[in-house]
């Protein structure tokens, strides 16, 4: 055994003391070691390094330490200091990584128009028209990033991400306008949907138009369809998420008495 391996030895041995401690017991150790003639078997010498260890603790009055503090104080300060700043940016990250999973700033913007021939049910918060084959369907309403920075608007559907397609409407067009300052209202020109950024504070205009159109049929009952807001989905940094934009009230659509305006057979 050299003296490097017997020195490594009885350090593993002392591995529960203060590294300070630790280093001023093997710095005697060595120089002992430098002492002795090349070739001497150290064991024999010395005994072996864990006996060796043992004797030091009882020379120096120490006893074995346990728990996380010894754990902690066995290592070189500065190793320390490395290891809690680790743990500290590693709980930095992680925190960083959650609240950009949970940054939602979108919501609406109070600004929004409805339908043309809409009127507010009876003791209800939501609102119904009546379909009118050829008519002019149009509902619209404004989002606002209320957040403190900019997102990317991705794509915009129908309400928890549906599309459009069910509704009785022919020429369908989901337009948007902005973005522009929230000030409370918005104007602008609109056009077809295409990905923009989305500063904070500003706010843009979202609308769906159409004609009424479905191939309806005498039947017994009535068909109803419903539009409750549109979903905007949107990046921030590494990640894409969705916001649920409803709309102040509910809108139904009443289909004719009477009559059958679903794709398939009628129902029985």
């Amino acid at each position: 055994m050299t003296a490097d391996e017997y020195v490594d030895g009885v350090e593993f041995a002392l591995r529960d003391l203060p590294w300070r401690q630790r280093r001023e017991l093997l710095a005697d150790l060595r120089t002992h070691l430098a002492e002795l003639p090349d070739g001497t078997d150290l064991v024999a010498r010395l005994g072996r390094p864990a006996s060796y260890a043992a004797d030091l603790r009882t020379s120096a009055g120490i006893h074995q330490r346990h728990g996380a503090i010894a754990f902690i104080r066995s290592f070189r300060p500065l190793y320390v200091v490395f290891a809690a700043t680790g743990l500290v940016a590693l709980g930095l990250l992680i925190a960083a990584v959650a609240w950009v999973d949970s940054y939602q700033p979108l919501d609406f913007g109070n600004v929004s128009w409805g339908t043309p021939g809409s009127k507010p049910d009876v003791g209800d918060a939501g609102e119904h028209v009546a379909f009118r084959q050829g008519g002019l369907f149009e509902e619209g309403i404004s989002v606002v990033n209320y957040g403190r920075f900019t997102v990317r608007v991705l794509g915009i559907t129908g309400e928890y991400g549906h599309s459009f397609a069910e509704l009785p409407l022919s020429n369908r067009r989901l337009t948007v306008a902005g973005p522009m300052p929230n000030r409370g209202q918005g104007t602008g020109a609109f056009r077809l949907f295409h990905p923009f950024d989305l500063e904070p504070g500003q706010l843009m205009l979202l609308k769906l138009t159409g004609t009424y159109h479905a191939h309806c049929r005498p039947n017994l009952g009535q068909d109803f369809w419903a539009v409750s807001g549109f979903q905007v989905s949107y990046r921030f940094l590494w990640r894409t998420g969705t916001a649920q934009i409803d709309l102040p009230t509910n809108l139904q659509i009443n289909g004719p008495k009477n009559e059958y305006c679903g794709t398939g057979p009628p129902p029985s």
